[in-house]
Parts: structure tokens; C-alpha cells; sequence
């Protein structure tokens, strides 16, 4: 029961939502990578350079659309607080090499 209260805010907002998102264009470029003779496209690629400019303006451009759709969300600060709310309990790190065994 308590899964279902905690998705239906989500498939009622995504089933009232209309608005088109247009999202911003993404270059593809021609790259192949061979794994054991096999040929994979990777137009992708590009995007794996985190720290390049260009990396960085299309994750700004990304952004952008993201939130302003998420800003959009009338129960989100409260669906966030009490996100933070149910997951605000003492954590426990086990080490394996802290571990005595018998």
C-alpha cells in the first residue's frame, strides 16, 4: 500500500501532462568501436568527454528544458521534502576488512 501512495502523485501528474517537450538537438557523429570483430556505433561519443566545453553547453541546453518542465510540478517541494523525510535515518557502512569472521 505504501508503494502505491508513493507512485500515484507520479502517474497522475505524467497522465495530465500535454504539453509537447521539445528537446534540443543532438549531433551525431560517425564513430565505430570493435569489440571481439564486432562493429558498434557510437555517435555518441562525444558526450562521454564530461569536461569539455562542448559536453558542458549541451548539458546547459539540457538543463534548461529539465527544469523548466520540473518547475512545472505543483506538489514537487513537497514530494522532495518528504523524500528527504523517509530517507533521513542513521546509515550503517559495513568494511569487509573490519569484519571478524570465526
Amino acid at each position: 500500500m505504501k508503494i502505491f501512495n508513493y507512485f500515484t502523485p507520479f502517474v497522475l501528474f505524467f497522465f495530465s501532462c500535454s504539453e509537447k517537450i521539445s528537446y534540443p538537438k543532438t549531433k551525431k557523429i560517425d564513430h565505430v568501436d570493435t569489440y571481439y570483430e564486432t562493429k558498434v556505433q557510437d555517435p555518441y561519443r562525444w558526450l562521454e568527454d564530461d569536461m569539455s566545453d562542448e559536453t558542458g553547453d549541451w548539458v546547459q541546453r539540457q538543463n534548461k528544458v529539465t527544469f523548466k518542465y520540473l518547475n512545472k510540478i505543483s506538489f514537487r517541494r513537497r514530494l522532495e521534502g518528504r523524500t528527504k523525510k523517509l530517507n533521513d535515518y542513521e546509515k550503517r557502512h559495513y568494511h569487509p576488512d573490519r569484519l571478524l569472521y570465526p
